[in-house]
This record gives structure tokens, C-alpha cells and sequence, in this order.
């Protein structure tokens, strides 16, 4: 009796932490460059994108920005301002490899001891700071240790035979810093 009663509370307790993190939906709505704040729009102008700015207004549980998404230097960018036009983050999609293997073998560790099995959709790397320094970092005047660089990782993970789509933010340093159970949107109504 007492071996079910701490199996069942092992369980009980596993399920709460899987399905505890934080949740995360977004909803991305494609709108015109006149629906942006000036100094978002002012932000990208100073970047010589040579590939066209397609912008989002994105929706989510509890927060709305606006994101301007390109192509540059061979790689995808995501850049995400707040409402008022402020600079949030640079999303630039990179592959696997191009982390650090220092860094790889932090998150691999950390992924390892949460999933039985784990699969990898996105690997993003995120520059934050100082408005002028990623800025100045992107138009290869800056260095960069003057801005925050983190690592973002969706991925599909397996344990105890429940699967779930994550997204998790890992430092420089691949210390886990944030984790957010992506939640889709309910297709199972019809919408008129």
C-alpha cells in the first residue's frame, strides 16, 4: 500500500511540473508598415535589409507586440518591439551546430534529465541590450559583449508517454531561463 501511495504521488507530482510551465500562445497577424510605431519603423530603416520587411502584429495570452520578420546575411530574422515601438529582441534562425558546444552540452544535459525523448523544431539565437548597442551589433559596429545573447529553443518533447511543444530560453551560458508549454490554437470549432 505504501509503494502505491508513493508512486502515485511521484506521478502526481511529475505531472504538475511537466504541465505547470508557463504557457505560451501567439497569434501573428500580418499588417501594413503605417500600423507600426515610428520608432520601430526607424529602427529597421537604419539596417540595410536588402530583402523585403514583412510585418506581424502578434497577439498573446498577455501581452501584444509587433515583429518585423527578413531575411539577412543568410539567415531568418524576427525583430519584436513592445506596443510603444521599443525594442524587445533579435531573433536570428540559426542551426543546431552553430551553438556553442559548451552551451550545447548545458541544454542537451538539462533536456536529457526532463524528456525521454526530445526533438528539436527551432534553435534561435535572441540579442537583447541597450537599443543602440544591437543595433550598432547588427550593423557589425558593435561587439558582441555589450549586448544580451540567449538561446531559444522549440522543441517536441516525450515523457512518461505524454508529448507537448515547448519553447525554452537558455543563457549565454546554457542556464536555463525560462519555459513555456506552447499551446495551439483550438481548430476544432469552425470560425465564420
Amino acid at each position: 500500500m505504501k509503494r502505491k501511495v508513493i508512486l502515485l504521488s511521484l506521478l502526481c507530482s511529475f505531472t504538475f511540473s511537466f504541465l505547470s510551465a508557463q504557457q505560451k500562445f501567439e497569434k501573428e497577424t500580418r499588417i501594413k508598415l503605417a500600423q507600426v510605431p515610428l520608432s520601430a519603423q526607424q529602427f529597421i530603416a537604419a539596417i540595410p535589409f536588402s530583402k523585403k520587411i514583412k510585418w506581424y502584429k502578434e497577439e498573446g495570452l498577455r501581452t501584444s507586440s509587433y515583429e518585423a520578420k527578413t531575411r539577412y546575411n543568410q539567415h531568418k530574422y524576427s525583430i519584436e518591439f513592445d506596443t510603444l515601438g521599443q525594442l524587445e529582441d533579435v531573433e536570428i534562425k540559426i542551426k543546431w551546430a552553430a551553438v556553442p558546444k559548451p552551451i550545447q552540452t548545458a541544454i542537451q544535459q538539462h533536456l536529457m534529465e526532463t524528456f525521454d525523448r526530445f526533438k528539436y523544431s527551432k534553435v534561435q539565437e535572441q540579442l537583447s541590450g541597450e537599443t543602440a548597442a544591437v543595433l550598432d551589433y547588427l550593423l557589425g559596429k558593435g561587439k558582441k559583449e555589450s549586448i544580451i545573447t540567449q538561446y531559444e529553443i522549440v522543441l517536441k518533447g516525450k515523457k512518461e508517454g505524454q508529448t507537448r511543444w515547448f519553447e525554452y530560453t537558455f543563457d549565454a551560458q546554457g542556464k536555463l531561463q525560462q519555459q513555456n508549454t506552447i499551446i495551439f490554437r483550438n481548430t476544432d470549432n469552425l470560425e465564420y
